[in-house]
């Protein structure tokens, strides 16, 4: 799948906003991007513990990898990632990029470097499971899984996240009580 093509894989609602990076196959990897200086250490830390709709069943195996299918996790220091098994999803002002944890194998054994704006989106990913994160993703995807965020959210909430948060509430209820039939 080409970088930055809208990614349907997955039965969201609103799915043109989902593009796809680095989905690589049998083909070589040839591009003239750069990778920015800390990328891949931001990308490491969001793919330590990425958020997800739901689970994945197995390994996708590297198919650049000729004889052994690469590697199932990467450590730097005292934190890995494991690889081919997980989604990573951030969110970017226009879409939700979707990569594979495979992603940063494929950076760093096979030269793959994803487009710019990936790598921009990467550097403003807010915290994995952050109220932040969430608000930026629900802009894009609207899944069930965004509606009720799991219990270990991390909760660095603002006056102003607050503020925001009561808007959103007064304004469901009120839209829920013009939509609520009253009974005689």
């Amino acid at each position: 799948m080409e970088d930055l093509k809208p990614f349907d894989f997955f039965p969201f609602d609103r799915q043109p906003s989902l593009r796809a990076i680095g989905w690589l196959d049998h083909e070589p990897i040839a591009n003239t991007r750069q990778i920015q200086n800390g990328f891949f250490e931001k990308l490491f830390e969001l793919l330590v513990n990425p958020w997800q709709p739901f689970a994945s069943a197995g390994y996708h195996d590297c198919s650049l990898c000729r004889f052994t299918g690469g590697p199932k996790e990467i450590r730097i220091q005292n934190r890995s990632v494991r690889i081919g098994n997980a989604n990573l999803f951030v969110p970017a002002d226009d879409c939700v990029f979707v990569a594979q944890s495979s992603v940063i194998h494929y950076i760093d054994a096979h030269e793959y470097c994803p487009p710019r704006a990936f790598q921009d989106a990467v550097f403003s990913c807010r915290e994995m499971r952050s109220m932040e994160y969430f608000r930026a993703l629900r802009r894009h995807v609207s899944i069930k899984a965004l509606e009720s965020p799991p219990a270990n959210l991390t909760l660095n909430t603002t006056l102003e996240d607050e503020q925001a948060d009561a808007r959103e509430t007064s304004a469901a209820s009120v839209l829920k009580s013009k939509s609520t039939p009253r009974s005689p």
